[in-house]
């Protein structure tokens, strides 16, 4: 397929109507070209996204061709940011990266998509102007090979040969593994996978590989039913235990509330009424330590009302830090 700015041009126009859709004639017309075309045009882009390069860590729009009062009619597949700014910014991604991946899939059309896209104003220029990530305490990655070779096995669906030491060993282990989906958590990297050896997938650090090898004679197929977000689900972050869910019941004072209530917590069941000004929420999710880490981190502003167990685990854990400073 080769993507030209007219290509581009349709996509543009259909996010700016969003899920209105269009027909593919009045596509046509703006663009100079026949309705035949369109069509093609609509093939060609769903190709792209989802059969030649499927494991990208980005996303072409895809497009849903159907009649609408008996004429063809396009629409925008919906996208989880259906804001402009964001798609123009992933396509010009997609046109750069598959360009630099394999020239033979866009032509020499390329760079006049990355000369035209945006005419006026650099779009990656314009990203970083518009967004900031601020990193909080990031891991460091001493051998950024490891990374080019981990993207380089999620691009083409090759396994790999890694040596890893877990942080509760003292020895490192060689692991055969086929990579399925890069994670980034609190500012450090993780890699979904499958472990061959047993059949069980797994989360590493990508901070504690000391080896990665691509066995590029080999392939492998990510299974269809596999999803990030299934993987972590009912876990409370990314480190999945083996203890079964419990309800949990947390108070939060008036200060804290407000704050706690602008976000989205894992197995979230409801907010109650509590005591005096509190409000309690209700968790239900396994015990782990980086429940227990969220919760000492709002300090006084948050009482833990149940299980008891987790009462107790998190009075423990208070105490020995106050044993610490009862010396001064």
């Amino acid at each position: 397929m080769s993507i030209s700015l007219p290509v581009l041009e349709m996509l543009n126009s259909l996010n700016q109507r969003r899920s209105k859709g269009r027909y593919t004639e009045s596509i046509a017309k703006d663009v100079g070209k026949d309705s035949r075309t369109i069509r093609r045009w609509v093939h060609d882009v769903n190709q792209l996204a989802s059969a030649h390069l499927p494991n990208l860590p980005f996303s072409i729009p895809g497009l849903k061709l159907t009649t609408h009062d008996g004429r063809s009619w396009v629409e925008l597949v919906p996208m989880s940011i259906g804001v402009s700014i964001f798609q123009y910014a992933a396509a010009f991604t997609a046109v750069s990266a598959l360009k630099s991946i394999d020239q033979s899939l866009l032509g020499a059309s390329a760079d006049d998509v990355l000369d035209k896209l945006e005419p006026q104003r650099d779009v990656h220029e314009l990203v970083q102007k518009a967004f900031h990530y601020r990193p909080f305490g990031p891991k460091q990655y001493h051998d950024s090979t490891h990374l080019d070779s981990i993207v380089q096995a999620l691009l083409y669906s090759h396994p790999i040969k890694v040596l890893y030491k877990a942080l509760e060993s003292e020895e490192e282990k060689e692991h055969d593994l086929e990579p399925y989906t890069l994670v980034l958590y609190r500012d450090a990297f993780y890699l979904i996978g499958r472990l061959v050896e047993s059949g069980r997938k797994t989360l590493l650090a990508l901070d504690r590989f000391n080896n990665v090898e691509i066995i590029k004679d080999q392939t492998f197929k990510v299974p269809k039913d596999f999803n990030a977000d299934d993987y972590f689900e009912g876990q409370f972050g990314i480190w999945r235990t083996r203890k079964h869910p419990k309800p949990i019941r947390l108070a939060f004072n008036k200060e804290a509330v407000t704050s706690a209530k602008e976000r989205q917590w894992p197995g979230f069941r409801n907010w109650r009424k509590g005591r005096g000004d509190t409000e309690v929420l209700s968790l239900h999710v396994p015990v782990s330590p980086e429940l227990i880490s969220w919760i000492l981190s709002w300090g006084p502003s948050v009482e833990v009302l149940g299980p008891e167990s987790l009462r107790k685990e998190v009075t423990e854990h208070i105490e020995a830090m106050l044993d610490k400073y009862r010396h001064f």
